[in-house]
């Protein structure tokens, strides 16, 4: 019967830390499949439509927030100007949110060469935290920033699986 018990502990331990540890594994899995430009593994952690529509309604609040400038507010063509960037966004969205994009999009450039110390500011690996933000939702931010840079959002799909839905674009984007 203790051995029964303990190999009870055991399995849910097991299963708990698994649970709990799965988001780290997904976040690893999308990494490598980026690094690898693999775009089949990639689209095994996307959640496609989800991050077509969390993307489309980020960029068009951009152009609608845009257009409220003052400066825009009297001139006749804002509004086809409005229109026409709207019309715009989704085709776009949908071209560039597939596995091949999204590689391109994520894949990091090189940075130059450090003159003083000849060391490449690519080696430096970026810290970066996980936040639960219920059972079901991570959210990935860079740890050294205030924020600001914008994140990564996971959801879950099943027990263990999670997938890619969302990305925060940073605000000083959306200006630009």
């Amino acid at each position: 019967m203790k051995k029964l018990t303990l190999s009870a502990v055991a399995v849910a331990t097991i299963a708990l830390v698994i649970t709990f540890g799965s988001p780290y594994i997904a976040l690893y899995q999308i990494r490598t499949a980026i690094a690898e430009r693999d775009a089949e593994a990639i689209s095994d952690h996307v959640d496609f439509p989800a991050l077509r529509e969390n993307l489309k309604g980020q960029v068009l609040g951009g152009i609608m927030a845009a257009m409220d400038a003052p400066e825009l507010k009297s001139n006749p063509f804002a509004g086809v100007g409005q229109a026409l960037g709207a019309a715009m966004v989704g085709p776009m969205i949908d071209t560039l949110v597939s596995p091949a994009g999204l590689i391109a999009l994520m894949q990091r450039t090189p940075t130059a060469p450090d003159t003083a110390t000849g060391t490449s500011g690519a080696s430096e690996k970026p810290n970066y935290k996980l936040s639960f933000k219920g059972w079901s939702k991570v959210i990935l931010r860079r740890a050294d920033t205030d924020g600001s840079e914008g994140a990564l959002t996971l959801r879950r799909f099943g027990l263990w699986d999670w997938k890619l839905t969302s990305i925060e674009i940073p605000a000083d984007a959306m200006k630009r």
